[in-house]
């Protein structure tokens, strides 16, 4: 499990937006067996208005 952990934060520092990451993330969970994930990510652009992605 290890080695997995690190391959797919390996692949995640290379991701250049949020859905170069899903589809690397998506990418582990198929390793792992699952035919779905789930990813969110909250953006703290503003502290009045901050941003959320699910994908």
């Amino acid at each position: 499990m290890a080695l997995w952990t690190h391959d797919v934060l390996r692949r995640l520092t290379g991701a250049r937006s949020p859905e170069d990451a899903f589809a690397q993330i998506a990418l582990g969970a198929r390793e792992l067996g699952f035919e779905y994930c789930a990813y969110g990510l909250r953006l703290p652009l503003s502290f009045t208005n901050p941003k959320t992605l699910i994908l």
